[in-house]
């Protein structure tokens, strides 16, 4: 036996000092992300770490501790736990002092498990706690370390759902009454474990719980892990529990006779020494040591009595939760984000309006309706001294204009801490709920992790993409609450438990598109338009803070690069193609990153920019303004829209065949464009003598109307007079007027309505080089609040309805070449 184990230790040796030869292997393994890529058929490397304790079972967590002394085993799992990378957990057959992990030691089966937390207490120990993912065999090891690590070939071991025969049946509702007469003789039996055990579970994952709880020993539970045969690993559970209920009945027989010639206090004192003895038997010190460390921080909280009286239930519960529970770790994270939370701790309000309008002024350029309703949204909370019954502001516009910067000024403004949450990815209540404890892997909920990490119970709160908010599952109720001044004094979250008092949180939230926010959730909120920038205010954006911000982050001086005002006009018009300015930063990024490079390899480079250079830093213009001012033919009309992204100019095509009078509409059009493609052909029906139609022609022709960029779907009312016209230069042939467009909605009796986003279409409109938009007589009160020097070379004709649209958008005379409609 000693020869056997001299041998083993030497081929370790020997594998150990080949590999602290090779100077890619050092503590830490080289190529983390190249670690755990499985393929199709269920092999690959993986990080295999070696342990003594405990087995780890697929779907159950294990809690382990590590001494801080050895820093390099603590700096490895640190790695792990950052990057996201699971680790396969195995067992080793015989200890010693040698350390032996060759694999002739090792178990051939163990379980990958992905860290699920990392802690470094008061204590001398690191805590990890890891949750069991799939089994796993060991195939060989390819690297070893010194510090219990191994680079090991694995299999994943796929043990798929099970199903159970009448008399199997029966075998497996034993094992689950069975289990759970054994826990009930638990005095803190947890009421949700016979919902879970009685629920749906895969008898494999019973079987492992079962034997979790158990007294077996670690071979007993590797031989259950290692059984393929699931009927045998759920026979061998059963052994264990009844094994365990037969040993419960004799130490309460024992007890009882013990008890009856012993006083009330004795018996206090037996059982005082009974738990003492028993935690230094299985080595609880360092969980005393986690509890009494929450316990001391909680002394300096200020929280409600219904905080304190759950802490201390919880503590309770924890001193009594055996720590290879799977329980145990549910209630030590509850407790330490508990402990964790800003209870009452607020930070101090500046209510400097002037230092306010100083900072948005110096971060933000334009926007001055939105700078005045911050403000006076901050000088009636300075005067009221609190926000109940004050709207939440929902700051609306296309992407890149500034909505979320805005939200960090008003924090720094206030001196108040800033913390966000993207509600993009938010699909049902538990995402802002948290979940409750019942679930394996509980975790608290979006809003309360975002206090936590503020570190105060009065932040700015920006609520990023509202109008993303799935609507299906919850989150949107669960938004509601959160949103009701009346309510949010006392939200509630599943995973604290605790009623917490959010009434003092300035919510700010933001969205591209205002339509898709959830109309319950639209109620709640004031919405704050920000509309897109003008060429020219782009042209300020980039010199006065992008450029600038740019030539810092890229290590450049002001003498590196100087960039001319008709540059940015040029990158502006003829390489992007956006309402706010997140392409054109990436732009500007570019060119500051070549002149790096060039800089740091000697090469000369223009430190002045001109326009001529641009195309030199950007390559070939990505946009081109000349494309929508050719000559069109009869039946095209240009119609401006508003998208979630901003303004954008919209064909619409036209076109009519010999046949029966069909209609064909095409290009992702939205019911609502349908009906007005519809309305616009009844009016021209209805108009027919005057504009000079035989009406014989809607019967002899079909239609096809269609608006071109099919992929992307289209909706809305402000293509109705862009329609109507199109049809209208069809069937009369006649051309529309050079560089026109338009946008409104039409009715039946040729009524032209107002339309919102008439800013952003404007934009669009100059950025396409259109020259004349035609608009209802009601939008005239919008394109006064528009800047006049932002209106430079756009000619705007208001019209009341569609006589006066196709009067002033068609050319007088029929085309060239003009189509000779064949009525026989």
């Amino acid at each position: 036996m000693n020869s056997e184990n001299s041998k083993k230790s030497s081929i370790s040796d020997k594998i150990i000092n080949s590999l602290t030869r090779n100077k890619e292997i050092n503590y830490l393994f080289e190529d983390l992300e190249s670690i755990d890529r499985i393929s199709i058929d269920g092999k690959g490397k993986s990080i295999v770490l070696v342990t003594d304790e405990k087995v780890l079972y697929p779907g159950l967590m294990l809690h382990l501790s590590f001494n801080k002394s050895n820093k390099k085993r603590i700096d490895q799992l640190n790695e792990f736990y950052k990057k996201g990378i699971p680790i396969s957990i195995i067992l080793r057959k015989n200890f010693d002092q040698n350390n032996d992990i060759s694999i002739e030691n090792l178990y051939k089966y163990g379980t990958i498990a992905e860290i699920v937390d990392l802690r470094n207490n008061n204590d001398s120990k690191t805590h990890i706690v890891l949750r069991g993912k799939n089994k796993f065999k060991l195939k060989s090891v390819t690297e070893i370390n010194k510090f219990d690590f191994l680079l090991g070939d694995i299999e994943i071991i796929n043990e798929s759902n099970y199903h159970l025969d009448e008399k199997e049946q029966i075998i497996l509702t034993c094992l689950k009454d069975s289990t759970l007469e054994l826990l009930q003789k638990d005095p803190e039996f947890p009421q949700h474990a016979e919902e879970m055990i009685n629920g749906k579970l895969e008898p494999i994952f019973l079987a492992y719980f079962a034997t979790s709880i158990s007294s077996a020993n670690n071979i007993e539970r590797q031989m259950i892990l290692e059984e393929s045969n699931v009927m045998n690993k759920i026979k061998k559970a059963i052994t264990h529990i009844l094994l365990d209920i037969d040993l419960w009945k004799l130490r309460q027989s024992i007890k009882s006779k013990v008890y009856k010639g012993i006083s009330d206090q004795q018996k206090e004192i037996y059982i005082k020494h009974e738990i003492e003895a028993l935690k230094k038997e299985i080595g609880d010190n360092q969980d005393c040591n986690e509890i009494d460390s929450l316990i001391k921080k909680a002394k300096n909280k200020k929280w409600t009595e219904e905080a304190q009286k759950h802490f201390e239930n919880t503590i309770k519960k924890l001193e009594k939760i055996p720590p290879n529970s799977p329980e145990y770790p549910i209630y030590l994270n509850q407790a330490t984000f508990f402990v964790e939370l800003p209870w009452k701790i607020y930070t101090k309000d500046s209510f400097d309006l002037k230092k306010t309008q100083e900072i948005l002024n110096k971060r933000h350029y334009g926007m001055e309706k939105v700078k005045d309703r911050i403000l006076e949204y901050l000088a009636v909370l300075k005067l009221k001294g609190n926000m109940k019954k004050s709207p939440i502001l929902c700051l609306c516009g296309p992407p890149g204009v500034g909505k979320t910067s805005l939200g960090k000024s008003i924090a720094e403004a206030l001196d108040r801490k800033y913390t966000k949450v993207s509600l993009g990815g938010i699909y049902n209540e538990a995402d802002i709920r948290g979940h409750r404890k019942t679930y394996i892997g509980a975790m608290p909920g979006k809003i309360m992790h975002n206090i936590k990490l503020a570190g105060s119970s009065n932040p700015v709160f920006l609520l990023d993409e509202i109008d993303k908010v799935d609507s299906r599952n919850g989150a949107e109720s669960a938004l509601l609450e959160l949103l009701d001044p009346e309510q949010n004094n006392s939200f509630f979250d599943n995973f604290v438990e605790v009623p917490y008092d959010l009434s003092k949180i300035l919510f700010i939230a933001t969205a591209n598109y205002i339509d898709d926010i959830p109309l319950p959730l639209r109620d709640r909120m004031e919405i704050v338009n920000i509309n897109g920038y003008t060429t020219e205010e782009k042209v300020e954006i980039a010199k006065n803070y992008i450029f600038p911000e740019q030539r810092v982050d890229h290590g450049l001086k002001c003498s590196d690069i100087k960039i001319k005002d008709k540059a940015l006009e040029k990158i502006i018009e003829d390489y992007t193609c956006e309402s706010g300015v997140r392409d054109l930063q990436r732009k500007l990024a570019k060119i500051n990153r070549k002149v790096a490079k060039s800089l740091v390899l000697e090469e000369d480079y223009r430190k002045n920019i001109g326009e001529k250079e641009i195309k030199d830093f950007l390559g070939t213009e990505s946009f081109y303004k000349d494309k929508y001012e050719k000559a069109m033919k009869p039946g095209i009309a240009i119609g401006l829209a508003y998208t979630p992204f901003g303004g954008e100019i919209l064909f619409v095509e036209s076109t009519a065949v010999k046949g029966k009078g069909e209609v064909t509409i095409s290009g992702q059009l939205g019911d609502v464009m349908k009906e007005s493609a519809m309305a616009a052909i009844s009016y021209l029906k209805t108009k027919s003598e005057k504009l000079k139609l035989d009406y014989r022609i809607f019967d002899k022709y079909d239609l096809h109307i269609h608006l071109p960029d099919g992929a992307t779907p289209k909706d809305g009312p402000s293509a109705g007079i862009t329609l109507a016209t199109a049809l209208a230069s069809l069937y009369t042939q006649r051309k529309l007027v050079d560089k026109i467009s338009m946008t409104g909605e039409i009715t039946l009796r040729g009524q032209v309505l107002p339309v919102g986003g008439i800013k952003e279409k404007i934009l669009a409109a100059k950025r396409a080089g259109i020259k004349k938009i035609l608009l209802s007589e009601k939008n005239r009160k919008d394109i006064k609040e528009i800047k006049p020097e932002y209106l430079k070379d756009l000619i705007f004709e208001y019209v009341n309805n569609m006589d006066e649209v196709l009067e002033k958008a068609l050319q007088k005379q029929k085309c060239k070449n003009a189509y000779k409609w064949n009525l026989k």
